[in-house]
């Protein structure tokens, strides 16, 4: 079997439970992105990309899935968008791996709109989590990258040529550490801009670059809102990193620190 495809102007949705009552999108269906059950599973088997998108439009959804287990000698072990712009909410992509780039996810000439998404687990000999290539400007909200384990170039996040944003994003626990620290995101060409985020690990920005009401580990910076980031290690900030909680503890420096105009609650959002 080949990879699942999403076709354009059709919505998909998982996470119901008939057995349970949960038929609908008015009710809590099981999302495993911010959960500990899997929900409804798209698998690789360890055998193919478990999604590939191809000449998409804006109008395609995919919501409320588990991505696992995906497999590709190129780019894009979970998900890959090639001049594809689909919707990508409530999901855990997670165990995926690319021998080349983009273990979770892999972008090129596209511009999805992700939303809700949280990326853990991932391999690729470059960026484990999510990358992007000359791609237009592409939203992230409510995203985390979290204990991907990249085997070359060290960042979790590469981007070349590409505008990329940034809302409520988390990044940490992320493989290798290197003698100066973990990697987080690399900019090559194109720009970034970070807002009401967590950020552990280097940011190597070749471009364009801008941040607000950020946390981001080795920043000085406390203009636009921004903390000021040296001397905290990830234990101060989140309740248990080591066994891979990223919630924030009650002591953590950013709570109440963020900007309440760049929140958008989309947790339960179908």
């Amino acid at each position: 079997a080949g990879s699942f495809r999403m076709r354009s102007g059709v919505a998909i949705y998982g996470g119901f439970d008939p057995d349970n009552g949960i038929t609908d999108l008015s009710h809590a269906r099981i999302l495993a992105n911010h959960g500990t059950a899997e929900g409804s599973v798209l698998n690789g088997n360890n055998e193919r990309r478990v999604v590939f998108n191809n000449l998409l439009g804006d109008n395609a959804i995919l919501d409320g899935f588990t991505i696992a287990n995906g497999f590709t000698l190129e780019k894009g072990g979970g998900i890959y968008n090639y001049s594809a712009s689909p919707v990508l909410r409530n999901l855990l992509i997670i165990n995926n791996k690319a021998e080349q780039d983009g273990g979770g996810m892999a972008n090129r000439e596209s511009e999805p709109l992700v939303i809700n998404v949280r990326i853990t687990g991932n391999i690729a000999h470059r960026a484990a989590g999510i990358y992007s290539s000359n791609c237009g400007y592409t939203d992230f909200i409510n995203v985390s990258v979290t204990d991907n384990h990249t085997t070359y170039h060290y960042s979790p996040i590469l981007s070349e040529v590409s505008y990329l944003n940034f809302t409520n994003l988390t990044v940490a626990g992320n493989l290798p550490v290197l003698t100066d620290g973990p990697e987080s995101i690399y900019i090559s060409a194109g720009s970034v801009r970070i807002s009401n985020s967590v950020v552990f690990g280097n940011v190597r920005i070749y471009g364009g670059f801008n941040m607000d009401h950020s946390f981001i580990q080795g920043s000085t910076a406390t203009d636009n809102g921004n903390l000021d980031a040296t001397g905290y290690m990830p234990t101060d900030v989140f309740t248990d990193p080591d066994n891979g909680d990223y919630s924030l503890r009650k002591s953590s420096p950013v709570i109440n620190a963020g900007s309440n105009a760049l929140y958008d609650d989309l947790i339960a959002g179908a």
